[in-house]
This record gives C-alpha cells, structure tokens and sequence, in this order.
C-alpha cells in the first residue's frame, strides 16, 4: 500500500484530544502505549520554513515585476536618440560657414565666449 493511503488513513482514524501543552493521540480509540502518543511541533522549524517560503515569495514577486517592466518597456515606442550638442571647435566652423555664405542679409552674428 502507498505510503499516501497509509498517511491518509491513520489520519482518518486519529482522535486529537487538546491537552496542555501539546496535543495527545490516540489511534482507534485504543489505550494501550502503541496507540496513543503526543504530538510535538516544533514551531522554530515551522518559523523557519515560514521565513525560507516568505524569501521565495519575494523573490518571485521581483522577478514578476521585472518582466512586467520589460514587457511595458517592449510596448512604449522607443526613444529618439540624444541630441548630441556643438563642440567649441565645430560650433565656430558652422559660424565661419555661415559668414562666408552671406546669406544671412541683416542678421548679425554674435561670438560666444
């Protein structure tokens, strides 16, 4: 017999009776020694293994949340690329070009320093 079917009918035929400080046994309403027993919880292994489940929560919470963000990112249009600004040196070239252009009739041009 699967050792489940046997788990499932001892528990079937277990009678827990409350008892300070723990919780007594006793199988087929039987008296004798074999049959009866107390049960004994370990509660700082249950905080334990309370703690150790708590941790894989979290950790499957973040990576839920990441793949949310990168699946919202994957949908938001992308960005258009920086605008990379003038360079002392090429900003006066484009000063000199346009002053050799003319084109520029009565606007002045300022140097910047």
């Amino acid at each position: 017999m699967p050792l489940s079917v046997v788990i499932d009918h001892i528990a079937s035929i277990i009678t827990m009776l409350p008892v300070r400080p723990g919780y007594r046994i006793k199988i087929e309403d039987k008296e004798d020694k074999a049959n009866t027993g107390r049960i004994h919880v370990d509660y700082a292994q249950a905080r334990d293994d309370l703690y150790d489940w708590e941790c894989k929560q979290r950790v499957f919470a973040r990576e839920m949340r990441h793949r949310q963000r990168i699946e919202e990112e994957r949908l938001n249009p992308p960005s258009p690329p920086p605008v990379l600004p003038y360079s002392h040196q090429e900003a006066m070239l484009l000063v000199e070009k346009l002053k050799g252009q003319r084109a520029l009739g009565a606007v002045a041009i300022y140097k910047c320093n």
